[in-house]
């Protein structure tokens, strides 16, 4: 009976561990960028590469220099006035006709040829890549990866004492089942990852010369078109009314600034190149 009484007391320890992790809530959209996160910038890069090597062979890349140098330009306008700077960010294609953008840790970051097509003006296509290197900006690919490694270990920790106690693992499944909740997980953001993005974001695009107009015009667009290729930008980055509100709100409260023009020539050029192909 004592075994047993102590091993009740063991699983309520464990699971009310994973629980306060799962529900930290490591980003405040109204506090400065803090962060739960148990790696080091180096080491966030490395992960990144490793994974966009991996990605790359899945991918499609355009390697025509002048699309290429135009997305890149445009985000590291952006990235030069963020509060990550320090990174070796970089942008690639994807050819692609699906509307979607993601970013990797460590600043590796993909914008498909459809969203491309799919903005009309410069200022659009800005705000995904702004959003996107928000995301790296606000760590929150590593906070979510640093949750499932603790959970990770919690999980171990469970075992080790099951098998002190009793000789045998408290749960068989207890590893795998943690495995399967990482499935995603650098990707899948919450609401306030998302609500800090598009802050970050917004910032960044007025901090560079970018209309931030372009970020309310380009969600309202997206918003309104049925499944489809609006889909694939969806599935990672959710449509919310508090997003919209919020967007709304950073955009009204803005100093006054000279932007660049919504859209020019150049973005002109590289959609109709784009078109081409």
């Amino acid at each position: 009976m004592m075994k047993y009484r102590i091993l009740r007391k063991l699983t309520s320890l464990v699971c009310i561990t994973i629980i306060t992790l799962l529900h930290t809530n490591c980003s405040q959209i109204n506090q400065n960028i803090t962060s739960f996160n148990l790696y080091t910038t180096q080491e966030e890069m490395e992960i990144g590469y490793k994974i966009s090597q991996q990605y790359e062979k899945q991918l499609s890349l355009i390697d025509d220099p002048e699309i290429v140098d135009y997305i890149n330009e445009i985000g590291q306008r952006m990235v030069g006035v963020s509060k990550r700077k320090s990174i070796p960010f970089e942008f690639k294609v994807v050819d692609d006709l699906s509307v979607n953008a993601f970013a990797l840790p460590g600043g590796f970051c993909y914008i498909n040829t459809g969203l491309i097509l799919f903005a009309d003006t410069e200022a659009e296509l800005a705000s995904v890549i702004g959003h996107e290197i928000a995301h790296v900006v606000g760590e929150h690919s590593m906070k979510r990866l640093s949750k499932t490694r603790a959970i990770n270990g919690v999980l171990q920790v469970g075992n080790i004492l099951g098998l002190i106690l009793f000789g045998q693992e408290t749960t068989d499944n207890a590893l795998l089942i943690a495995d399967l909740a990482s499935t995603g997980v650098l990707m899948n953001y919450s609401r306030g990852d998302e609500l800090e993005a598009d802050r970050l974001g917004i910032q960044q695009m007025h901090d560079a010369g970018f209309d931030p107009i372009g970020s309310q015009s380009f969600f309202k667009k997206l918003s309104k078109k049925d499944g489809g290729n609006s889909a694939g930008f969806f599935s990672t980055h959710p449509a919310t009314d508090d997003r919209f509100k919020q967007a709304k709100r950073l955009i009204e409260n803005l100093p006054n600034k000279n932007y660049d023009t919504l859209s020019n020539s150049k973005f002109d050029d590289i959609k109709s190149k784009i078109s081409s192909r």
